[in-house]
């Protein structure tokens, strides 16, 4: 016998409470969580837009963000050096892996990002918290003190703190945890987040065809967009200075300037699920495609190219580029870690644990990539 789903409830809210009856002992929580994911990744196969070339303006005047500084944020455990598992990756110019444990059993590391002060800082999306680790292996945990927080990207921002999205809100933290949200007046769930040269913050929007942008003084301005159907899923900052995004829903890569001319490139296989962008060293964007299984670059003129990747390193997602001047990226289906080089030379280094679903991963002060594990509950970092 295995696990039997009870009943799905959506409320007013569009928050999704999924019940399962558990049968002969048989755990439901990681389950839970490749389903979860299994239907993000399907709903993304289900709708679709057509490229655009658009110029749009933002809302008249910007608003103020409700901003509240919650209280400091005590680690969960007193912070410490969790015992590296080092393994051995094999060819390539890589020989080793190491990974961290995380103290919170089954806390879904999502996205991570090189903070301030010169650690690794990442969302646990299942256990409401931000994480930090140092480049030895210690570990803190923050609790964000808001219920079903769900913390989902994050990036290193102004004020020399780590921002991220949760929830409805868009919330910072110090080194020291003190945590602030921002409340932008509206119930739609953020997603992607990027902080732009001139000191803006970039935030997309999982269900609507929205992008927020907020300054340092705590204003934001709405570029509203649902003519067009653009869903800014991942943002970086390109080489030309303006704001690139993956579009999974519309099959695109879109771009923004500050000031709100919005152009979009349909990508030329249906379906392909683009995920994660990066700004390459060679002036070009990278993305992911996670539904079908490669990597693409796009010039800031719009021209694709696209290289497919062998099994290992199916299901793309994260992508970042390394101190050795190569795209790095993690393949969660593959649970692999991957390197490309800028003329398409693929190389895939296996990660020790099976079904760890790698998500997101960043090069860190350092000179190492350092990678979440979704399932495997890890922090894993690779020597380049």
């Amino acid at each position: 016998m295995g696990t039997v789903l009870r009943s799905v409830v959506i409320d007013a809210d569009e928050e999704v409470t999924i019940k399962f009856d558990n049968i002969n002992g048989v755990p439901t929580e990681k389950r839970l969580i490749a389903a979860i994911a299994g239907l993000q990744r399907a709903a993304r196969k289900t709708r679709s837009s057509s490229a655009a070339s658009q110029s749009v303006s933002p809302l008249p005047a910007a608003s103020p963000l409700q901003a509240a500084s919650l209280p400091i944020s005590a680690p969960l455990a007193q912070a410490r050096t969790r015992s590296p598992i080092t393994s051995s990756a094999g060819a390539g110019g890589v020989d080793r892996i190491t990974e961290f444990a995380l103290p919170t059993p089954s806390s879904y590391p999502n996205s991570i990002t090189a903070g301030p002060d010169g650690n690794l800082w990442f969302t646990e999306q299942a256990a409401g918290q931000i994480g930090r680790i140092t480049p030895s292996g210690r570990i803190t945990e923050f609790t964000i003190p808001l219920p079903n927080s769900r913390p989902v990207d994050i990036t290193a921002g102004p004020g020399k703190s780590v921002w991220f999205t949760f929830d409805h809100y868009i919330g910072s933290i110090t080194t020291t945890g003190q945590v602030t949200k921002y409340s932008y007046n509206y119930l739609w769930v953020a997603d992607g987040i990027a902080a732009a040269p001139d000191g803006t913050l970039w935030c997309g929007i999982a269900s609507s065809n929205n992008i927020f942008r907020m300054t340092p003084n705590d204003l934001f301005t709405m570029l509203d967009l649902p003519e067009y159907k653009l869903r800014a899923h991942r943002i970086t900052v390109g080489p030309d200075r303006k704001l690139w995004f993956t579009d999974p829903p519309g099959n695109a890569i879109g771009r923004i300037t500050t000031a709100g001319n919005v152009r979009s490139w349909k990508l030329p296989h249906a379906g392909s699920g683009p995920s994660h962008i990066t700004a390459g060293p060679d002036g070009k964007l990278w993305f992911t495609e996670s539904e079908g299984n490669r990597i693409g670059c796009i010039t800031i003129d719009g021209s694709i190219d696209e290289f497919n990747l062998p099994k290992s390193l199916s299901g793309p997602t994260g992508i970042t580029v390394g101190p050795d001047g190569n795209l790095w990226f993690t393949a969660a289906e593959g649970n692999s870690i991957g390197r490309i080089t800028i003329d398409g030379s693929i190389t895939a280094f296996a990660l020790p644990l099976a079904h760890s679903h790698p998500q997101d991963i960043t090069a860190a002060p350092d000179g190492n990539l350092w990678f979440v594990e979704a399932m495997g509950n890890r922090i894993g970092c690779i020597i380049p």
